[in-house]
């Protein structure tokens, strides 16, 4: 059954966030593509360029494949989409066994309700409290280390997941106020290069791909959870045990 739920689940939400992400999303990381190449080219070379946005990404269109031999290998087109979609997948799939655990983990079961409940408190963890530090990011963003932003964000992740889990679970007071400073903490040590500045890309243009990238997460968590609850309570029917209401 477990198996079941989580290639359902991954497969229907990861197709539908794939489609999402490619109206919405990539056109403005193309976008920022632009920005950044003008940037790596010099002062020199974009003060002879005064085309617009549009006029400016048929330039790069027409010049694909100049700039993937002097940047290296890049997917384009189809290819793009594709890996785009097994990468969507693959996350929604392994973002379905958290859910899944948790919710079996710490009620026993799952619901329709329980996993819508459990999905938002998964885009609290992985989308809100780390968005907090360090927003979703467009190429050419100014940001730190890679190393360090991983870092932080896993960190800032699991102590928000353990922060809830504590609250809601926590048969004391103590379990309570434990989860507070779970939650808390990874924002009083600070993201790394969260005041850093000089990134090519309008701040425009970075704020609405945030704002749509999170928009696309948490649809992502509650589609997860409601669609992994209503796999198990209709398998549990069908095996003839008690659902709960």
């Amino acid at each position: 059954m477990l198996q079941r739920i989580l290639m359902c689940a991954g497969l229907a939400t990861g197709t539908l966030l794939s489609g999402l992400h490619a109206m919405l999303t990539v056109p403005l990381i193309l976008r920022a593509e632009i920005y950044e190449a003008r940037a790596s080219s010099g002062p020199a070379s974009t003060s002879t360029h005064e085309h617009s946005d549009d006029a400016a990404a048929h330039h790069h269109d027409d010049h694909a494949n100049a700039d993937d031999d002097a940047e290296g290998w890049a997917p384009t087109g189809l290819q793009r989409v594709g890996l785009t979609l097994l990468a969507t997948i693959l996350s929604t799939v392994g973002f379905s066994l958290i859910l899944v655990s948790a919710a079996v983990y710490g009620r026993g079961e799952l619901t329709i309700l329980s996993g819508l409940g459990f999905g938002i408190a998964g885009f609290a963890a992985t989308g809100l409290a780390t968005s907090l530090g360090l927003a979703p990011e467009l190429p050419g963003s100014a940001a730190a280390g890679l190393v360090l932003r991983q870092a932080w964000w896993f960190g800032t992740a699991v102590s928000t997941a353990a922060g809830l889990a504590a609250i809601v679970f926590g048969p004391r007071l103590a379990f309570k106020i434990l989860g507070l400073v779970l939650i808390v903490a990874p924002h009083a040590v600070g993201a790394p290069g969260a005041e850093m500045a000089g990134s090519p890309v309008p701040a425009e243009l970075s704020a609405l791909f945030a704002a749509r990238s999170l928009a696309l997460q948490g649809l992502m968590w509650v589609l997860l959870g409601l669609i992994c609850g209503w796999i198990w309570e209709r398998q549990a029917r069908r095996l003839g045990d008690p659902v709960p209401t």
